[in-house]
């Protein structure tokens, strides 16, 4: 009888082993959703760490960060999982960070190797001439969004704006 339970105690005890691996390794990754108003980039995906460009500056989220709620400027959102990286330029949007989970809500994304970096400077040159040819407040602010996007895309591909 003890035998069986000799057996049944050390089988109960890798078992337990296995499901604290796995239960660590779960913690040790975020889950992220990345979503977009027509598509998802991301749902649920399991990553190592996520950078983000908020406008307090850009903030790293792993497993485990503090709850947060950010506002997204233009820039790159990076993704690291499992030794890989992919990195969108994203137009602007927010961030939730709660319990190992992390939502983007952008507005626009796009594989940064998908910017093409003639339209960029040409985007950028138009801005800056509708910049300094707006009369109007409205005007005005719709050339200056296009500015900072077009410098932040810029900068992305590794440009001086």
């Amino acid at each position: 009888m003890f035998r069986h339970v000799g057996r049944l105690l050390r089988r109960s005890s890798v078992l337990l082993s296995e499901d604290a691996a796995a239960a660590a390794a779960s913690e040790s990754k975020l889950s992220l959703n990345f979503f977009l108003p027509t598509a998802s980039i991301c749902n649920a995906r399991s990553v190592d760490r996520v950078t983000v460009p908020s406008l307090d500056g850009v903030i790293g989220i792993s497993a485990r960060s503090a709850p947060t709620v950010c506002e997204l400027k233009p820039g790159v959102v990076t993704i690291e999982a499992d030794g890989d990286t992919d990195k969108y330029f994203v137009s602007g949007g927010f961030c939730f960070i709660k319990d190992s989970v992390s939502d983007i809500n952008a507005v626009e994304a796009v594989l940064l190797d998908d910017l093409d970096e003639h339209a960029v400077a040409t985007g950028l040159e138009k801005s800056n001439a509708d910049l300094a040819t707006a009369t109007s407040e409205e005007d005005k602010v719709i050339a200056r969004i296009g500015v900072e996007t077009y410098k932040a895309m810029s900068r992305a591909l590794g440009k001086e704006a």
